[in-house]
């Protein structure tokens, strides 16, 4: 019983620090997230911003082109539009990287989550295990404390018992001597009443 608990309580210890290092991963997880989403927010403006200017300039240039403005305005705005175009294209592509960044530490925070749930659920059947066994080994206690409690009175029993046998065994062996010393001066006194007799009829026989 006390093996049981002692396991049971080990369980339920080691799902709590489980959980805790869940927990911690799914802060950190929520933490990257946050930080993510902040900039992949900041990153949509910019490649909003950026969208809007490659748009302008590449109208520029149209509009240049149509009206059939001077070649050195038309490659000046050429150029300036190459750039708009390149700066989109670096918006876009840093844009990208963030959605990956946010997308996985959503993931992460989704499925550490779900462990911290599992574990927690883990945790709530084994603690009813451990009150169980705890309660298992309150009865086990009990019964071996009454168990003793028997034994204990048994043994004072017996030995009560034995001291009065012993008690009843001296005084049977006090009578005895005392019987023995009587016995002992009985006949020391016949002996020395024969030893009289035997003189006087010595004396007569003279």
């Amino acid at each position: 019983a006390q093996r049981d608990q002692i396991g049971a309580k080990r369980n339920v210890e080691l799902a709590q620090r489980t959980t805790k290092e869940y927990e911690k991963y799914l802060k950190e997880a929520s933490a990257g997230y946050a930080k993510a989403d902040k900039a992949l927010k900041a990153s949509e403006k910019t490649l909003a911003n950026a969208q809007k200017a490659a748009n302008a300039d590449l109208e520029k240039l149209n509009t240049a082109k149509n009206q059939q403005m001077p070649s050195s305005a038309i490659q000046e705005l050429s150029a300036k539009a190459t750039k708009s175009k390149n700066a989109l294209k670096e918006a876009e592509k840093v844009n990208a990287d963030y959605a990956k960044q946010a997308s996985k530490f959503a993931s992460d925070v989704k499925a550490n989550e779900s462990n911290v749930k599992e574990s927690k659920k883990a945790e709530k059947n084994l603690e009813k295990k451990l009150k169980k066994a705890e309660k298992n080994l309150q009865k086990y206690n009990k019964k071996q404390a009454e168990i003793k409690k028997k034994e204990d009175a048994k043994k004072k029993a017996t030995l009560k018992a034995e001291e009065q046998k012993l008690k009843e065994l001296k005084a049977k062996q006090d009578k005895a001597a005392k019987l023995q010393s009587e016995s002992a001066k009985e006949a020391a006194a016949a002996a020395k009443a024969i030893e009289a007799q035997q003189k006087a009829l010595e004396k007569l026989k003279k």
